[in-house]
């Protein structure tokens, strides 16, 4: 009677641990600080239309207010180095194009090329004008010669940029000035317009703080509305690998992945009531209305930063 007695202790005290454990479990998983798992959780996933903004600029020509950036010098000659491979591009005096000693066969002639090489997320590319004010562009990995359809003709490159959060002058994006007299980036056909800020090297932050991928395209809601940014903040996802999350002034959480090209993105259901960024160790933290809590080592843009005072303080 006593071993029975002893028996049935002992199982109560192990079911009574086993509670405990599994009240443990599922406190803590309700408070998690696993970002990816909390992400990925209740989220919305949005395509990105292929519809830009509308921007309003001066009826003033860009080659009068920025003539000085315009490239007029002609360049005829880039030389390619990856890794051990170098290849020598050049116009020759025919207008033809060469890459070493073999000549591109295409009916185009060429009377300048652009002096640097533009990294996209799939390749690198060299820019040429042609002599009919055709704008070609060149996969220095493929090597393939192809037209570019832009809505006029192209008469320079520019030396322009876009106003950056990054100390390190990525070459991912071109501007030209075609024969309406305005200069355009290359990628996405949006006129220069020096307000826009670029974050990360990815995305094109308006005046007004909306948003879109560097191709133009807007980030909207699920009802089309444009998302707004209040803060902005580069992470490294252990699936996806680099991304960024946007903080809306709505308090949502946005975020997109470079693998997928930024051509959509994923918003979370829940609203953020709390945030904290820790500068010295770059530790966010995100409260969210669901009772998590998700955490990453994350940068913060310059531009689109939580100061000291937030910190420990309410996003509203």
């Amino acid at each position: 009677m006593n071993k029975k007695k002893i028996l049935i202790t002992i199982l109560s005290f192990m079911i009574i641990i086993l509670v405990i454990l599994i009240i443990y479990v599922a406190i803590n998983k309700k408070n998690n600080n696993n970002a990816e798992d909390t992400l990925k959780d209740n989220i919305i996933r949005t395509y990105i239309n292929k519809k830009k903004k509308d921007i309003v600029l001066s009826e003033k020509k860009d080659i009068d207010t920025y003539n000085d950036k315009i490239i007029t010098e002609l360049n005829n000659t880039f030389n390619y180095q990856n890794e051990n491979i170098t290849k020598k591009i050049y116009i020759d005096e025919n207008n033809d194009l060469y890459i070493d000693d073999s000549k591109i066969e295409i009916d185009a002639k060429f009377k300048t090329l652009y002096s640097k090489e533009i990294v996209t997320i799939d390749s690198k590319y060299l820019f040429l004008i042609s002599i009919d004010n055709k704008l070609y562009a060149l996969n220095l990995e493929s090597l393939v010669l192809s037209p570019m359809t832009l809505a006029h003709g192209v008469t320079n490159f520019v030396n322009i940029y876009y106003d950056s959060d990054s100390d390190e002058l990525l070459n991912n994006y071109a501007f030209v000035l075609q024969d309406d007299g305005n200069i355009y980036d290359i990628f996405s056909g949006l006129r220069y317009d020096e307000s826009i800020k670029l974050l990360f090297n990815k995305i094109l932050i308006y005046n007004d703080n909306t948003i879109s991928n560097m191709n133009g395209f807007m980030f909207e809601t699920e009802e089309g509305k444009y998302h707004k940014i209040k803060y902005a903040f580069k992470y490294q996802d252990k699936e996806f690998g680099d991304a960024i999350m946007i903080i809306t002034d709505e308090n949502r959480y946005v975020y997109s992945y470079d693998k997928e090209y930024f051509m959509n993105t994923y918003e979370g259901e829940s609203s953020i009531i709390n945030l904290e960024y820790n500068q010295n160790n770059n530790i966010l933290k995100i409260y969210l209305d669901n009772g998590n809590m998700i955490e990453y080592k994350a940068t913060c843009s310059k531009y689109f930063c939580p100061s000291e005072e937030l910190d420990n303080s309410n996003t509203n």
